[in-house]
């Protein structure tokens, strides 16, 4: 197997269970079962017998907030190495939960070599208030099972009395620096040999972090930007959903389905945390409209004709631009034309900006009343081959990712409605010829773009292009995006 997933539990396994099969037997699954948790001898044979799963240990009790976290991280990376002979090696706990169909994930992974992990250099303005106050002082949470914010708290407080009694420990200095991040990452083989074997050549740092707090943000984070192996690159963030309800909070939000829209929109490929029974229905849009397999079905006009939310892709960078251009320029309302799953309509309802969107496929209006602005408004249906009328010109039309996907010969009516629905601005992105993807049937240079708009009395902003290409997140969007005025 190319993929080793690594799983640290401590409850539920029923839901433990249904992650596990999500791999379908086409990953090495490596489960530690927390040793202090209520699962039993019976539960973890069962566990092991699952398809795919190569080891099940129950070795560490493991305390929030606890060097015992760190030892865990660590005793999954050694069993994944020895029980599996995988590329990559996947972090998950028992309450993360799959976002996109596994093809994807393993066809990801499959193609990609890079290091997902968040590693924020310390001290960071996000990071204990720009401090090293989670390294500086003593933290015992291994001697007790905190399991309320009170009790969390005073683990904080004892650490304000060190503050004042003058008690800080030395900063680590086996390395120049530290990083920290969230927990949950995916490293390729070679990054977690090097790992490994750096714990074991230069124990004095993994030591240093016994009576820190968290240190499984810390320690893995810091020694992989610090260790050489080969390749070594590390891609953007680490690939997870996971909100914080507030800066410093001491646990991850509970999700539910009112965050469907930053979860479905995130391109990530795990979140947490699903946590039954507030995530039920949650869980239930999740399988059905993110993780079911679908093949793309499309009509002559180019239209699809999807009952999922497959293909279409977000991107939040360039949506914030957008947003901030709305904003400088007045604009009062904005129309999303090919607006998917409704996307980016319900991300500038979100800024207070005035938008409606339409799309060719006749499932739109219940995609986008699964998102949480879009409810009492939804996206509507219309074809852009067809002619459209608008009663009022809206200040700033959206063509994102659509006209690739348009046969030529309605080329020209797409252009036309773009024209009869736009007063100001029209933000386009149509693909390139060097864009090789499923469906795409009309791709354009951008000269050609700029030349065909110039004959609708579309003008280049150039200064807008250059500032929405600057937010954007992706390179598909970076290299294609234009900003035209009327």
């Amino acid at each position: 197997m190319e993929q080793a997933i690594m799983i640290m539990a401590h409850k539920n396994r029923a839901q433990l269970e249904k992650l596990i099969t999500y791999f379908d037997g086409k990953c090495d699954i490596i489960i530690h079962l927390d040793k202090g948790s209520d699962f039993t001898r019976e539960d973890e044979v069962y566990l092991s017998r699952l398809s795919g799963v190569r080891h099940v240990s129950r070795k560490i009790a493991v305390h929030w907030g606890g060097y015992s976290l760190l030892r865990c991280q660590l005793h999954l990376l050694e069993q994944a190495l020895r029980h599996s002979d995988c590329r990559y090696v996947h972090m998950l706990s028992g309450q993360d939960y799959p976002l996109r169909p596994l093809d994807d994930f393993l066809h990801f992974f499959g193609l990609s070599d890079k290091e997902f992990i968040e590693g924020a250099h310390l001290p960071a303005p996000h990071w204990d208030g720009n401090t090293y106050k989670r390294i500086q002082h003593y933290y015992f949470t291994d001697w007790f099972r905190l399991s309320s914010d009170v009790e969390i708290q005073k683990v904080w407080d004892f650490a304000d009395k060190q503050d004042r009694w003058g008690i800080r420990r030395r900063i680590p200095d086996q390395v120049k620096h530290l990083y920290g991040g969230s927990a949950w990452f995916s490293l390729t083989r070679a990054c977690a040999e090097a790992v490994i074997g750096y714990s074991r050549k230069h124990p004095s740092l993994l030591r240093r972090f016994r009576y820190t707090f968290a240190p499984d943000e810390l320690y893995i984070q810091t020694v992989a930007r610090h260790v050489d192996f080969p390749g070594k690159q590390f891609g953007g963030g680490n690939l997870r959903f996971i909100h914080w309800l507030k800066s410093g909070a001491n646990h991850p939000a509970c999700l539910d389905e009112a965050f469907f829209h930053e979860i479905s929109s995130s391109g990530a490929f795990f979140a947490r945390k699903y946590e039954q029974p507030e995530c039920a229905k949650l869980q239930e849009w999740t399988d059905k409209y993110l993780v079911c397999p679908e093949k793309r079905v499309c009509t002559k006009t180019g239209a699809w004709l999807t009952r999922t939310f497959t293909g279409h892709f977000f991107d939040s960078g360039l949506s914030k631009g957008i947003a901030k251009l709305c904003k400088v320029c007045k604009v009062k309302n904005v129309i999303d034309l090919g607006c998917g799953p409704g996307w980016y309509v319900t991300a500038l309802r979100k800024e207070k900006v005035a938008a409606v969107g339409y799309d060719g496929n006749p499932n739109t209006g219940e995609f986008s009343r699964l998102l949480a602005e879009q409810k009492d408004f939804p996206c509507g249906q219309a074809d852009l081959v067809e002619e459209l009328i608008a009663e009022e010109p809206f200040d700033v039309t959206l063509c994102l990712s659509v006209g690739e996907y348009i046969p030529s010969q309605y080329e020209e009516q797409v252009w036309k409605n773009l024209s009869v629905v736009t007063k100001r601005f029209l933000v386009i992105s149509w693909a390139s010829p060097d864009i090789y993807e499923e469906g795409v049937v009309n791709a354009h240079a951008t000269k050609e773009i700029i030349k065909t708009a110039n004959s609708f009395n579309f003008k280049i902003d150039e200064l807008a292009t250059v500032m929405l290409r600057e937010y954007c997140w992706t390179e598909r969007h970076k290299k294609n995006i234009i900003v035209f005025t009327k």
